[in-house]
């Protein structure tokens, strides 16, 4: 595929990225302002529990993969006479179910907080709570993404990043030395979900959420929602867990540092996530295969030239890297970081081709899941002596993801996507024969 620079400049995918990759990038900074400044306020325990409740957060937020995927397709193909009801019907069956992981986080504290050495409950508490105020902001973003309103989408996305770093700092410097960051970062989704909440008012109104059916059709779906859960907690999962597993296997002194280099790596799988959310109102069942073909292309094109940098500065400037964005003391464990690189980097891969099939309703991705979470929790479990070996493990279960999905693309070549009379294929994907 030839690209020039007037094809680049005129492309609507193209401009989407550009748009979004410039809010990701303001939000990347002011996320990675959070971890070098409190790398430097908190002692290396501390700091070390918040990246795990940071981790903790994205994997109990799986179930927000499911809600914004649908909200996406519902708001890129659905008629407008319809998509309000759709909306709001589909964001109470969420709320319901994020209802019960909360009350179940909450009743598990006690043996979470021993499984990873925790010092209290507390941020427990302060998980289920944000887990609520996250899934609310989360479906509020889906919603902006899925009208292509990348800079509404953008600018939520900066007033809760530079909304956690601010409030995380100013709790510690007022004393809350250990779980200020855990107040900070639900005061952040808060003042977000407000801003985002204003952007789409026309499309969720708050009497439509209240009064709106929940939908027989969508609750048969309910096998493509598992689908898009699994899918969403293998991306976190291949890309953040290793944080929770040292945190479980490591003493927390160690178990902090690495956890300091690993927020650096996960820099590159930040920096793309931009592709993957252009990407995914893109491909549509609709489309022909050659057209969906297209998209990935350009959009691993993307992810390439952005990941590659990345990974190849924090490779050969190691030091100097950990030195600036995390802090001298962190310097000593700085020899993992172009291996933590190459998890996020082949995790970003494995996310957009992941992606890729769950838009297309692959369900062979299921799986693809369970091999890829069984193989890299049998590893950690059978070798975790060193954390080198652990980081391996990572970036063997990333080479397995990948290889796994490029055999995918055999059957996909060969035949085109099938219709279906289910609810997703013929009112998110409508078929263009209708």
């Amino acid at each position: 595929m030839k690209l020039s620079w007037r094809t680049i400049k005129n492309d609507q995918f193209f401009r989407n990225n550009a748009i979004l990759f410039s809010g990701t990038m303001v939000v990347a900074v002011l996320n990675y302002l959070f971890h070098p400044i409190l790398g430097r306020l908190m002692d290396v325990e501390s700091f070390g529990e918040i990246q795990a409740f940071l981790s903790l957060l994205m994997s109990s937020a799986v179930l927000q993969g499911i809600f914004r995927f649908v909200a996406v397709n519902i708001m890129a193909n659905e008629p407008e006479c319809t998509r309000q009801e759709r909306i709001a019907s589909t964001m109470k069956i969420a709320l319901y179910l994020y209802i019960v992981v909360a009350l179940g986080i909450l009743t598990a504290s006690p043996w979470l907080k021993s499984w990873l050495n925790f010092r209290s409950i507390w941020p427990f508490i302060g998980l289920a709570v944000g887990l609520m105020v996250s899934f609310a902001y989360s479906y509020r973003l889906a919603i902006s993404q899925g009208k292509n309103d990348f800079r509404s989408m953008s600018l939520g996305q900066i007033i809760q990043a530079a909304g956690k770093t601010g409030f995380s700092i100013l709790l510690v410097l007022l004393g809350l030395k250990h779980y200020g960051p855990i107040v900070g970062i639900i005061i952040a989704n808060i003042c977000a979900l407000l801003f985002i909440t204003k952007r789409t008012t026309d499309e969720l109104k708050p009497y439509g959420c209240r009064h709106g059916r929940i939908d027989r059709q969508i609750i048969k779906e309910i096998r493509y929602f598992i689908l898009i859960a699994l899918v969403n907690f293998c991306i976190v999962f291949l890309y953040t867990f290793d944080v929770v597993i040292a945190k479980h296997y490591f003493d927390p002194q160690e178990a902090g540092m690495y956890s300091g280099i690993a927020i650096i790596g996960r820099t590159i799988f930040f920096a793309t996530a931009s592709v993957s959310a252009v990407l995914l109102p893109s491909i549509r069942l609709a489309n022909s295969q050659r057209e969906n073909l297209r998209i990935l292309f350009k959009a691993l094109f993307v992810m390439l030239i952005l990941g590659g940098l990345a990974t190849t500065v924090f490779s050969l400037e190691k030091d100097l890297v950990v030195k600036l964005m995390i802090g001298q003391r962190y310097l000593p464990y700085a020899w993992l970081l172009p291996k933590v690189t190459i998890i996020s980097f082949l995790a970003s891969a494995a996310a957009l081709l992941l992606q890729y099939f769950l838009a297309l309703k692959k369900y062979f991705l299921i799986w693809v899941v369970v091999v890829v979470v069984a193989l890299v929790t049998i590893l950690n479990y059978l070798s975790h002596a060193q954390l080198e070996t652990m980081v391996n493990n990572f970036i063997i279960g990333n080479i397995v993801v990948i290889s796994l999905l490029i055999l995918g693309f055999w059957p996909v070549t060969k035949t085109q996507p099938p219709t279906t009379s289910s609810y997703v294929q013929k009112n998110i994907y409508p078929d263009p024969s209708l």
